[in-house]
């Protein structure tokens, strides 16, 4: 039988992998680990968990550092798929809301977030190339994006996106730039911010959903309420290359 390692780092450090053969960490059921600094998963990895109860909770006190932070480096692209990042089952949280928003950050190609709540923080995948997957998620009050993304074959299915937002103009639920192939399914918006509770429509956050220049964009079967304005497709004024 494993034996349970108490140090989330110290496991983190000691699961091993290698290229196209992640090595799986598994927190348990119930439990709460804590951290001021940001936290690097290794390079492949899966995180899922065992036992029964709640869901294991990572929480990050310090909304100005990253939170559960994978990219590049070390000789590793954020376009090596067979690095990527998975994590299952799993709340992720700031202590505070609509104060922080990288919570998550995915910056190679191919990661998942699975059945996972994002509370108080956002997901953001920028420099991540294609591949990303968000299932079966609630992603929460993040201080102005639930999920910013710029790479390509993007999916967002079956997940719920909440309250994140602090301005009227440029923060939404899903914010997709220049992505191609972008599917968006059965998914909730909903624009409630404790910023302005009980307005509506909401002055804190924009547009449930802004896709801006992206090719191939599917979506179905979505909720989008409490937010000023629906969702939009197309290009912002300041796009670097704009419609001639």
């Amino acid at each position: 039988m494993a034996t349970a390692w108490k140090d989330l780092d110290y496991g983190m450090a000691n699961m091993g992998g290698s290229s196209g053969h992640p090595n799986k960490l598994l927190l348990k059921s119930g439990d709460t680990w804590v951290y001021t600094k940001v936290l690097n998963p290794f390079r492949p990895s899966k995180f899922g968990v065992y036992g029964s109860g709640s869901k294991p909770v990572i929480r990050f006190t310090d909304v100005n550092a990253y939170g559960l932070y994978w990219g590049p480096g070390g000789g590793v692209t954020s376009s090596d798929s067979q690095y990527a990042v998975t994590i299952d089952g799993i709340r992720i949280e700031f202590i505070t809301p609509n104060t922080g928003d990288d919570l998550v950050t995915a910056y190679i190609a191919g990661s998942q977030l699975s059945n996972c709540e994002i509370i108080n923080g956002g997901i953001i995948a920028t420099l991540q190339t294609r591949g990303l997957v968000v299932r079966n998620c609630s992603v929460e009050f993040a201080a102005h994006v639930g999920i910013y993304t710029s790479g390509d074959d993007v999916t967002v299915i079956n997940s719920n996106f909440k309250g994140s937002g602090t301005r009227d103009v440029f923060d939404h639920q899903i914010y997709e730039s220049g992505v191609t192939n972008f599917l968006m399914r059965s998914v909730s918006l909903d624009g409630y911010n404790n910023i302005d509770p009980g307005n509506y429509p909401n002055l804190a956050n924009n547009f449930c959903a802004k896709i801006n220049g992206s090719t191939n964009v599917l979506i179905k079967d979505f909720n989008c309420y409490r937010a000023r304005n629906g969702i939009a497709i197309g290009r912002n004024s300041s796009d670097p290359y704009p419609v001639s």
